[in-house]
């Protein structure tokens, strides 16, 4: 059996972890920390339970994706609940902006902040598709 070595345990590191015992490899994961899941790891510091982050799934799909690999329901392990807004921030002078489920809400959102930013961000998106397409 072929051995493979994946560094980095995040969500990247697992799923090609997974994907590579998908096509029979025998794998072996190392992480700096004693727990899987990069940041998105939960730690408990003085009683108090942390999220490392992140707080959002943004494309549950490719997790999905994975599941199906080994011919399992997503649905079976795991309840992703929708969020709306995905972030708020809010700033010093108690202004608020959300980024929002809608991308049509959040630009309207930048656009009240920067109009210029409104159209850059749209740039910004049709820039990163190209990328995830590749």
């Amino acid at each position: 059996m072929k051995k493979a070595i994946v560094i980095g345990a995040g969500f990247g590191g697992i799923a090609a972890a997974i994907r590579l015992k998908k096509k029979g490899y025998d794998v072996e994961l190392i992480d700096r920390c004693n727990q899987l899941g990069g940041r998105a790891q939960v730690f408990n510091i003085n009683g108090f339970r942390h999220d490392a982050g992140p707080t959002l799934i943004t494309a549950p799909f490719l997790l999905a994706e994975l599941f199906e690999l080994f011919e399992k329901n997503i649905d079976h392990y795991l309840n992703l609940v929708p969020l709306n807004p995905w972030y708020r921030f809010i700033y010093d002078d108690k202004s608020i902006f959300d980024y929002e489920y809608s991308l049509d809400k959040t630009i309207e959102n930048i656009r009240k902040i920067s109009p210029e930013d409104s159209q850059n961000y749209i740039k910004m998106l049709n820039a990163s598709k190209k990328i995830y397409d590749i």
